[in-house]
């Protein structure tokens, strides 16, 4: 439900998180080195596509394996998440976006790394489109 915060143990999690239009807190206790969401190559790894806000919120992961048409690490759609602590790697796009495809959509980085992504067309670390304007502080 919008507003829940989810507090996620070390480990290596074998999925991937749509947040569905909630504005969830999801928060790893051990930070990005010692949690990992690996997609396992079936799609986004990460999904915001339904108009979350910065409430919506995703600190201390590592985002790897996803391989999606856009955005294999990271899908944003008309929403503004909050991503802090965060290590997009390892994803891949068929066209636009292989670490974070944002279409129509502003997040707040924070204190993130974006790095060996790959697309076949654009923006193999982060591509931006249609009125996408992303904040980034210490982002490598």
């Amino acid at each position: 439900m919008s507003g829940d915060s989810i507090k996620v143990s070390p480990g290596t999690y074998t999925e991937t998180i749509n947040y569905g239009g909630k504005n969830l807190v999801i928060i790893s206790t051990a930070g990005r080195d010692s949690t990992i969401i690996d997609g396992n190559s079936s799609g986004n790894v990460v999904k915001f596509a339904s108009g979350e806000s910065s409430a919506a919120v995703l600190s201390g992961f590592t985002i790897q394996n996803g391989h999606a048409s856009n955005g294999g690490g990271m899908h944003l759609q008309t929403s503004s998440p909050t991503l802090t602590d965060v290590i997009i790697s390892g994803n891949t796009a068929n066209s636009r976006g292989g670490g974070m495809y944002l279409l129509q959509s502003s997040p707040t980085l924070t204190n993130v790394i974006i790095s060996g992504n790959t697309a076949n067309s654009r923006g193999g670390g982060m591509s931006l489109t249609q009125n996408s304007y992303a904040t980034l502080t210490k982002v490598t």
